[in-house]
């Protein structure tokens, strides 16, 4: 929306996924948004996925992508994102539930090779339904056959969890 660049509130999984996560609001709002928090704050929640209360950050976060960014990087950002205007926004707690329920995700097996392609580089389900993000389809739209199929002879590879 315009005039609300970083206020969060997008919604990301639901229904029978393993969450339902809204992105935080990431302006310099000292009430709904980060800016209250320390330069050392923000590097942490990039970081580490960490609130200033110690609690989790999880999806859409991608915390796993920033955990080894340079100081200077992280310093970057922090210095960035307190140019971003604060906005008022309130943003709904996210739920994580422990693990997804049983009918929910493929199970490796019952998949056919096209189907885990189309899901890896389309983000669509066997059933047609859109997969939700942190899935980064768009990244993998461009890969080869052979590192296709490559990746389809790992994941076939893998060990069933007992709760699929």
């Amino acid at each position: 929306m315009k005039g609300r660049a970083f206020a969060g509130g997008d919604q990301f999984g639901g229904g029978k996924a393993p969450f339902t996560s809204y992105a935080a609001n990431i302006t310099q709002d000292k009430a709904t948004g980060i800016g209250a928090w320390t330069d050392d704050q923000i590097m942490r929640a990039i970081r580490e996925g960490k609130r200033p209360d110690g609690s989790s950050i999880g999806a859409p976060m991608a915390i796993e992508l920033y955990r080894n960014i340079s100081d200077a990087d992280a310093k970057a950002i922090v210095a960035y994102l307190r140019t971003v205007k604060p906005a008022k926004n309130t943003v709904p707690k996210s739920l994580y539930r422990r693990g997804p329920p049983k009918s929910y995700g493929p199970k490796l097996g019952n998949w056919t090779d096209a189907e885990i392609k189309r899901a890896i580089t389309k983000g669509i389900s066997r059933d047609g339904t859109k997969l939700q993000p942190p899935m980064a389809y768009g990244m993998y739209n461009t890969m080869s056959d052979g590192d296709l199929n490559g990746l389809v002879a790992y994941l076939r590879s893998l060990k069933a969890l007992a709760n699929n």
